[in-house]
């Protein structure tokens, strides 16, 4: 794998309870899971507050989702979270995964799960309800992630 063709790593979670314990845990095994799979690391995006608890108000997803449809054109991006509840429950969570995999990406969990995989029973990209009521989250993005803690 060369650096031009080595997958861009971007790292999400939700601080959805009190005490960042867990959030520490869950980032790290995201980071080193990364490492081993030889994908560049390019920077962490965590929810907190009310967004954490939103199916649709999510900013730093936004911010995410924003630098999946910059990078994807050059190189594999890969939505990198410890599990798949770290994006939501199963309805918002498969209306997020569809907003990365639009921009150009994927998502992954440390556990080898991956939406590109179509073999992963009951996590492959699909809408909940049919396309006819599908309703899209936007897709904006604020000019500086706040929770970007590597340079890209």
């Amino acid at each position: 794998m060369t650096a031009a063709t080595k997958p861009i790593a971007l790292i999400y979670d939700r601080l959805t309870r009190p005490g960042p314990s867990l959030l520490i845990e869950r980032l790290s095994d995201c980071e080193r899971y990364a490492a081993e799979a030889g994908w560049e690391h390019k920077g962490i995006w965590i929810e907190h507050g009310p967004p954490a608890h939103s199916a649709t108000d999510r900013p730093q997803l936004d911010a995410l989702v924003h630098l999946v449809r910059v990078f994807s054109h050059a190189r594999p991006v890969i939505c990198l979270v410890s599990s798949w509840d770290r994006l939501g429950d199963e309805a918002s969570r498969a209306q997020l995964q569809l907003r990365v995999r639009e921009a150009g990406g994927s998502c992954a969990t440390v556990g080898g799960a991956s939406d590109r995989d179509e073999s992963v029973a009951g996590h492959a990209v699909r809408h909940p309800i049919g396309d006819a009521e599908c309703h899209r989250l936007p897709a904006t993005a604020p000019a500086a992630p706040p929770c970007l803690l590597e340079e890209i």
